[in-house]
């Protein structure tokens, strides 16, 4: 008689080992037996350095954990990279094959926030000005996207120096409120009209999630407002769950 235990446990392994484990059971299952899948779990970790590796190649930079890159393989080994860094049970011999295969692997937030700014500053003087929303040149949505990062955070205590810095060396990034809006607004119209419907918010970060939530933020504009009437008027069902609610 067959064990179902054991039947349970190849299904999993045989599921990992094909890329299908969702990542919380794969998880779970690490915590309470490290072993479970050795094998498996040391290819998946040496697939995603030799993935991690061929990206860093290709963009010279190391990715950003920060889940608003344009760049599908960024957002997934940003969080990877972050993870190798925070991970306290990191093997002598793992941390030894980073340090070879990339050596700055182990840079700080501080590091990663520098190296993006540089990377903007350069695009900006290659490109002779600042990014716009929905701008089709190569590199301007992620580049425009860390920027407006840095003006939603603008106010916060800890991104006072960064304030100063970025005044500095980046003149015009806090930008103009009503242009902001305006390129939103813009990009929203576009997205209705080739999708025929409002954008979504889904789980982890794009374009649409973006979107969607600048659309929700909108919601919270007085009956009166200038953009409510704007908006009213050319999309009327952007605010179609408040409206139903109302009514």
């Amino acid at each position: 008689m067959r064990d179902p235990a054991r039947q349970s446990l190849a299904a999993l392994i045989a599921a990992d080992r094909r890329g299908k484990l969702p990542l919380p059971i794969h998880e779970v299952l690490s915590r309470y037996q490290p072993d479970w899948n050795a094998r498996s779990l040391d290819d998946r970790w040496e697939k995603s350095l030799t993935q991690l590796v061929a990206w860093v190649t290709a963009n010279q930079r190391l990715p950003i954990a920060n889940g608003y890159s344009d760049d599908p393989d960024e957002r997934r080994l940003g969080p990877w990279l972050h993870r190798q860094r925070h991970d306290k049970q990191l093997s002598p011999a793992r941390r030894a094959e980073l340090d070879a295969k990339i050596p700055t692997w182990n840079r700080t937030f501080a590091s990663a926030w520098d190296q993006r700014l540089q990377e903007t500053l350069e695009w900006v003087r290659r490109n002779n000005g600042l990014p716009s929303c929905g701008g089709p040149r190569p590199g301007e949505a992620s580049t425009w996207t860390w920027i407006r990062v840095q003006r939603e955070r603008s106010h916060l205590p800890m991104q006072e120096e960064r304030n100063q810095r970025l005044d500095e060396v980046l003149p015009g990034w806090r930008g103009n409120a009503r242009t902001d809006w305006n390129e939103r607004f813009s990009q929203l119209s576009a997205w209705v009209a080739e999708k025929g419907r409002l954008p979504m918010r889904r789980p982890g970060y794009s374009a649409e999630s973006s979107l969607a939530r600048w659309v929700y933020r909108q919601r919270d504009l007085q009956t009166d407002d200038p953009h409510r009437k704007q908006l009213d008027e050319a999309i009327p069902e952007w605010d179609h769950d408040r409206r139903t609610h109302r009514n």
